[in-house]
């Protein structure tokens, strides 16, 4: 554990914390380009429109005021 000792923090809260952190970040990172990646595609394999840009569904619905 090397300089953890030294912490004011508990070492093994520190190390937790460290293993939840070196966790999440590649996680958060891999769902950002994952998500990218399938919005890409979505709009890349949708079927050409006539141009226009769709209403929303609630202006669609006659809700919008």
């Amino acid at each position: 554990m090397g300089g953890l000792g030294s912490h004011h923090a508990h070492p093994y809260a520190v190390q937790s914390a460290a293993f939840l952190v070196s966790m999440l970040l590649p996680g958060g990172v891999l769902a950002l380009l994952v998500g990218a990646w399938v919005e890409h595609a979505r709009r890349r394999f949708r079927p050409a429109g006539d141009g226009k840009m769709a209403l929303p569904l609630f202006a669609e619905r006659g809700l919008a005021d």
